[in-house]
């Protein structure tokens, strides 16, 4: 568990509506969906499985373990436009969530200027949303997911997403450090709570 995986360029920390530790979750969740052919739309977790950021400095396994002490799995559901509208106004709701894929403006609550994979969210579309078996099952009140379609579980932990991208970056010669990019803009700014 003390084995150094990586070096965090920075302070890696969560935030609403948008983290930096936010994207490296879900960059890693769909890097591990990329390798394994797993076919994606867009890619959320939940806020609040982001236990504790990263400090700083050397990345040691445990950490991983402390941000991510969940036995998660790997999910991919389908959507259709309005169940994704429902998606976005849900995350929004709640002041942001870790997406990939996606962008939107929170206004009064509601996700507006929504993009996917930089186009305007088309209600007659359907999506493949990959996410984790917590999120996929309603957790955390995300109740739209209980209306989704063709539901396939991976063998594939979150935590494990996480690790192998710290490792295969790291590999790379690169150190660790996620931007925020605008995936998701405007609600109240918080940090860590």
């Amino acid at each position: 568990m003390n084995v150094v995986i990586g070096i965090a360029e920075n302070d890696i920390t969560a935030a609403r509506p948008e983290g930096a530790l936010n994207n490296l979750m879900v960059d890693a969740m769909a890097f591990v969906a990329k390798q394994r052919n797993i076919p994606f739309d867009m890619v959320h977790n939940n806020y609040k499985s982001l236990r504790v950021p990263i400090p700083k400095g050397e990345i040691k396994r445990f950490k991983v373990f402390e941000l991510m002490p969940f036995e998660n799995l790997l999910v991919t559901v389908k959507m259709n436009g309005q169940q994704m509208k429902d998606l976005f106004d849900h995350i929004a709701a709640q002041g942001g969530d870790p997406i990939l894929g996606a962008s939107f403006v929170i206004v009064n609550g509601k996700a507006e200027n929504i993009l996917l994979n930089d186009k305007p969210l088309n209600p007659a579309s359907v999506y493949t949303i990959l996410t984790g078996d917590y999120v996929a099952n309603g957790g955390d009140g995300a109740s739209v997911y209980l209306q989704a379609k063709d539901r396939k579980e991976y063998p594939v932990k979150v935590r494990d997403a996480l690790l192998d991208y710290i490792s295969v970056e790291t590999k790379s010669g690169r150190r660790i450090n996620p931007k925020v990019e605008g995936r998701i803009k405007g609600g109240k700014q918080q940090g860590d709570e």
